[in-house]
């Protein structure tokens, strides 16, 4: 068994001679929060590990558990009690996750592909949290689920599509769970499908609508393989065909979103196009605008480090270190995107910044001050 996963990922790294930089980038955070990760002074997202399993070529169930019990050393009340839980369900092998890194063609619209087969068991919704991706949505076996809005209830397609999402969404969830997700980069699917994308904004559609009949056929060959790998390589296939290259617009899209906390003045004068212009490109290509993306991942990485810290929470750090104006701010702005306070948040017992798993829906509540504090 794996006893530290941040040693253990320094020693992969290390012996596939990896830099630091490079392995950061590919994980989606810094060399300097990497470098606490391997040094066991933070915890790595769940999304940073497996992404990272799936850059080195280590199993990422493995690497889950170690992190589940690292993590649960320092947990206590329903934190404890949710991660118990999950634990058991890995251990069991009632849980597998497998992360694909898509092939080079495709690096640039697509981040990853994550297969998922799971047993769900004492929650029955999910609050899936706002990260900036669009995403392609295989439900490959289960029962069938619902978008919950209020007290209404829409079933979600077999097959779908998530625009940019503006806060978070809740759905429900059965006892079994089989599915495909294909995450997109910023203008990733707008490149395989030549529809502007603030069209999807909040979003949620069957894939049909964007792909055609096709997309089912594709979903009907992907449910009769029991291997994620054949998987993921019709999957590849089939964006391989619809992949539209617009190159000079893409490129400068990247720039934009790889540089999302540079001043805009300064993006504006670095591409060469009127403010407007560029904006709307952005729109067109990612689904929503250049401030709205930077709203968006601050407070991902806010919450990134709220959940990475060990111990007790300094949020006048979080506040300031991610340049929130004041704490009025930070709370308005946290509660926008995830539906609840950041302290009711942490009192959901979450070790994950992308899903809540929960029994009933949360309501949001004022955060304590700033010098409120939480143990890990």
């Amino acid at each position: 068994m794996i006893q530290e996963p941040g040693l253990y990922l320094q020693a992969m790294r290390r012996r596939k001679g990896v830099s630091l930089q490079d392995a950061a980038a590919f994980a989606g955070t810094t060399s300097a929060q990497l470098a606490g990760i391997e040094s066991g002074r933070r915890y790595a997202t769940r999304q940073q590990l497996l992404h990272l399993a799936g850059y080195f070529g280590v199993d990422e169930n493995r690497l889950l558990i170690a992190h589940q019990y690292q993590r649960m050393q320092h947990a206590a009340g329903a934190l404890f009690g949710h991660m118990q839980q999950e634990l058991s369900e890995m251990v069991n092998g009632k849980l597998r996750v497998k992360v694909h890194r898509p092939a080079p063609q495709l690096d640039h619209c697509v981040e990853s592909m994550v297969y998922y087969d799971g047993h769900n068991f004492g929650h029955s919704l999910e609050i899936i949290q706002p990260d900036g991706t669009t995403q392609l949505i295989f439900e490959l076996e289960g029962a069938e689920r619902h978008l919950l809005l209020g007290r209404d209830r829409r079933v979600l397609p077999k097959a779908r599509v998530m625009g940019i999402q503006g806060q978070a969404i809740t759905c429900d969830v059965g006892m079994r769970q089989r599915t495909l997700i294909i995450r997109f980069r910023p203008g990733g699917l707008y490149a395989v499908t030549g529809i502007p994308q603030h069209l999807l904004k909040d979003g949620l559609l069957e894939a049909t609508h964007l792909f055609g009949p096709q997309v089912d056929e594709l979903r009907e060959k992907i449910m009769g393989c029991t291997d994620p790998r054949p998987m993921f390589a019709k999957a590849e296939a089939f964006l391989l065909l619809r992949l539209q290259r617009r190159e000079m617009e893409a490129a400068v899209v990247r720039h934009v979103s790889a540089n999302i906390f540079t001043p805009f003045p300064l993006l504006v004068k670095q591409t060469g196009y009127s403010q407007k212009h560029l904006i709307d490109l952005f729109k067109k290509h990612v689904g929503a605008s250049p401030k709205f993306f930077h709203r968006l991942y601050r407070y991902c990485a806010a919450l990134n480090d709220i959940l990475a810290i060990k111990g007790k929470v300094d949020w006048s750090a979080i506040i300031h270190g991610h340049q929130y104006y004041d704490q009025a701010h930070f709370i308005r702005e946290f509660s926008q995107f995830s539906g609840h306070s950041p302290t009711k948040f942490l009192e959901t017992g979450s070790s994950c910044p992308k899903c809540i798993r929960t029994s009933r829906p949360i309501s949001s509540a004022s955060c304590t001050g700033s010098g409120s504090s939480r143990t890990a």
